[in-house]
């Protein structure tokens, strides 16, 4: 709209289908067809240009939140590109010819650099020219400013009500789920509570019961997973494999109910536990100040929702509530069960036999999604007795529909600030003495790379500048089979460690099924973590721009000051 309405300015009209275009965004940008709120200016004058406000409305008056951003705008732009250089051996540099707006060409040679700048051309005083377009004759060009945000309140329904709606469908579950996870813990129909459950677990030579929810991108995961003795072992030839199932689906498809709802006592208990658990954030800088950086970082996006939700929707759980999600869930949700030791057959049947009477219509995993590349945005916060700053750096990969392997993101993240061989830990933590920690990670799902680190309050500039300085090195600087070399070999030691652990095992093969993989074991990942190549590492780093840095420091003159009492 801005570029058009540029042109019609220069031009005094438009080509037809110009004109039509910029009808139709005009249309399309009104303020009865969208929530978004705009002004075009002039840049140097601020002299207002087109608004789909109405009158002289102020857009603060309007949106949430005014954000800027300028526009150059250039008529003409690519004339040089029919310019050309002619290298001349005799005299040792190139010819340079510009060809004029009259369709003539004029020859330039190095001492008639007066006029050749007239076409924004510059002699780099060896062999050859430089161009910038901002400085050619040929060439106009406009600096517009845009003002912009989102109508508060929504008025109209479009993508950004969509968005809204989602992200509000988001904060009301995922309260729910967190306290549904806890008190499915307790107990099922046929141990309704924790004593019970306890007491059968006890008679099961200790087999231990857990109920968590984890996060697979935008996916949330309820996992319900009971470990315990293989049969061979049992003493008086128990049916364990029996038991164990009959538990873990109890726990599941069989929750203790009271009048058709969850027990309100146990509701009750388990919505303070999570309260307490949500409040706990702050005491934790480190996970407070990552948190804080990707709900900046992801803004409304429904992965900027942290895994149980926020304090203040925790009023909306009650037996009848949390009974109402239980049941969205079981009709809905994708449904995995990993058998590892026990009588596959067997589970798979009285997995089965508990889905006769269920009727589901499973939703599939979320495809990956990425956050746009946007100017970086610094926030600091201060608070009074910290003796380590916490610095946390997000990146994004874009929208990208078709992300690096795992295997590749593996690799470059260890090179980076995974693994003790790599840029970050050697040389920010260890040679310049910046960082108490220093580590990258990366997010396939939704397109993020964190660094996050423990600095000395007031030093978090230097760090944030030597942490850039390392990654800009292996974007654009050598990488040496060596240190490639170094980081992949902790990766390959890690994955041999794998089959030690059945949690492992469970956590590597159900990371594959929530990307829709073909299951692989360990010894093939070692496979394609050993054919991930240099250009590869490059190219994946390349991919990410700089988004959000969030800092939390000590407040000026309480640095190592502070005390439980100075926190609160």
């Amino acid at each position: 709209l801005a570029r058009l309405l540029q042109a019609r300015e220069w031009e005094g009209t438009l080509p037809y289908l110009d004109q039509r275009r910029l009808e139709n965004l005009e249309e399309a940008l009104s303020a009865e067809q969208t929530n978004f709120r705009f002004n075009i200016r002039r840049n140097d004058t601020g002299i207002l240009i087109y608004s789909n406000l109405e009158g002289s409305a102020a857009l603060e008056d309007h949106v949430h939140a005014v954000k800027q951003t300028e526009l150059t705008v250039a008529q003409n732009s690519g004339e040089a590109d029919y310019d050309y250089k002619i290298w001349d051996s005799g005299r040792g540099y190139y010819l340079l010819n510009v060809v004029l707006p009259d369709g003539t060409v004029q020859l330039f040679l190095p001492e008639d650099v007066e006029q050749a700048a007239y076409y924004g051309y510059t002699f780099d005083g060896d062999d050859a020219w430089d161009y910038d377009e901002a400085k050619d004759s040929r060439v106009t060009q406009s600096v517009l400013a845009l003002e912009y945000g989102v109508a508060d309140p929504l008025i109209v329904r479009d993508e950004f009500w969509s968005g809204q709606q989602d992200f509000q469908s988001y904060v009301r579950y995922l309260p729910l789920v967190a306290v549904l996870a806890l008190v499915l813990e307790r107990g099922y129909a046929a141990c309704p509570d924790m004593t019970a459950l306890s007491r059968r677990l006890a008679e099961l030579y200790g087999a231990d019961l857990g109920v968590d929810l984890s996060n697979a991108g935008t996916d949330r995961v309820l996992s319900a997973d009971i470990c315990g003795i293989k049969d061979r072992y049992a003493l008086n030839g128990e049916n364990l494999t029996d038991a164990y199932a009959d538990i873990v689906f109890g726990t599941i498809f069989d929750p203790y109910l009271v009048d058709g709802v969850f027990d309100a006592e146990a509701v009750r208990i388990e919505t303070e536990t999570q309260a307490r658990r949500l409040e706990a954030e702050f005491n934790s800088k480190r996970l407070y100040c990552v948190r804080q950086a990707r709900r900046k970082f992801f803004g409304d996006s429904p992965a900027g929702i942290e895994l149980g939700g926020y304090p203040g929707e925790l009023v909306n759980v009650t037996p009848a509530s949390l009974k109402a999600e239980y049941d969205r869930i079981l009709a809905s949700a994708t449904i995995d069960v990993m058998v590892q030791g026990a009588d596959e057959a067997r589970v798979a049947d009285l997995l089965l036999q508990k889905l006769q009477n269920v009727q589901r219509t499973p939703q599939p995993f979320a495809a990956p999604m990425g956050m746009a590349p946007t100017p970086l945005r610094h926030f600091k916060e201060e608070i009074p007795g910290l003796t380590q700053a916490k610095l946390c750096m997000l990146f994004t990969a874009g929208e990208n529909t078709n992300p690096p392997s795992v295997s590749i993101l593996r690799v470059a993240m260890s090179v980076l600030g995974g693994s003790a061989t790599s840029r970050l830990f050697r040389n920010v933590r260890e040679k310049q003495s910046l960082c108490y920690y220093c580590g990258s990670a990366a997010q396939r799902a939704t397109g993020v790379m964190m660094i996050d680190s423990g600095v000395e309050p007031g030093k978090e500039m230097q760090a944030e500048a030597a942490i850039l300085a390392e990654w800009e090195g292996l974007k654009n600087g050598p990488i040496t089979q060596e240190e490639v070399d170094d980081c992949r070999r902790g990766l390959l030691s890690g994955m041999d460690a794998l089959g030690d652990s059945l949690a492992a095992l469970e956590s590597w093969y159900y990371g594959q099924i929530t990307r829709g993989e073909p299951l692989y074991p360990p010894e093939y990942g070692k496979v394609l973590t050993s054919a991930v190549t240099l250009d590869e590492v490059r190219q994946t780093l390349q991919s990410y721009s700089y988004s959000v840095c969030y800092a939390v420091t000590a407040k000026p003159g309480t640095q190592g000051k502070g005390g439980a009492e100075d926190v609160q």
